[in-house]
This record gives C-alpha cells, sequence and structure tokens, in this order.
C-alpha cells in the first residue's frame, strides 16, 4: 500500500485555515451529500481566505521592502533598540524615583 507523501505547513494561521475548511468540509457532506456542493463550498471557501489575505499582503509589501532595503535597516534597528531601551529607562527611572 503506497502512503502520500507528507506535506509539510509552517505557518500556525495557515494549518488553521486549513483544519477550519477542512472541520467546515466536512460539516457540510454531513448535511448534504453531493459532491458538487462540497466542491463549490471549498472554492468559496479559498476565494474567502484569498481576498482577506491579498489587501494585507498588498498593503504590507511597500513597507517591507523599504524595511528591508539600505535606508530602512538602520532606521528599523533604531526603532527596535528604542523600543528595547526606552522602557528600560523609564523603569530604572521611577525605581530611583
Amino acid at each position: 500500500m503506497a502512503t502520500a507523501p507528507a506535506i509539510t505547513v509552517r505557518s500556525t494561521r495557515m494549518r488553521l485555515t486549513i483544519v477550519s475548511a477542512a472541520a467546515l468540509a466536512v460539516g457540510r457532506q454531513a448535511a448534504s451529500p453531493s459532491g458538487a456542493t462540497g466542491a463549490v463550498f471549498v472554492a468559496a471557501a479559498l476565494a474567502a481566505s484569498v481576498r482577506r489575505r491579498l489587501p494585507l499582503a498588498s498593503a504590507g509589501a511597500p513597507p517591507g521592502r523599504f524595511v528591508t532595503g539600505a535606508r530602512g535597516r538602520p532606521a528599523s534597528a533604531a526603532v527596535g533598540n528604542g523600543v528595547i531601551v526606552l522602557p528600560a529607562v523609564r523603569r530604572a527611572w521611577t525605581a530611583t524615583a
């Protein structure tokens, strides 16, 4: 008996999407035995997922290019260091007061 190759999903969010889509598809099959209805449901769920994620990816692409560029790396390093240092300074300042 041949086994199917394992599919590795790295993202937790993607795992949840796959699990929820599978659970809904199984639930739909129990409610209506038609295979065509299940295929339409799965296609609609995929389209809804793409519709939700595409604007997020499109909006995140320009900032991502800036942050990984030559001018963005020092800026992101400064912001990252500020996120770490400023609360520490604030805590030290209030501890001595």
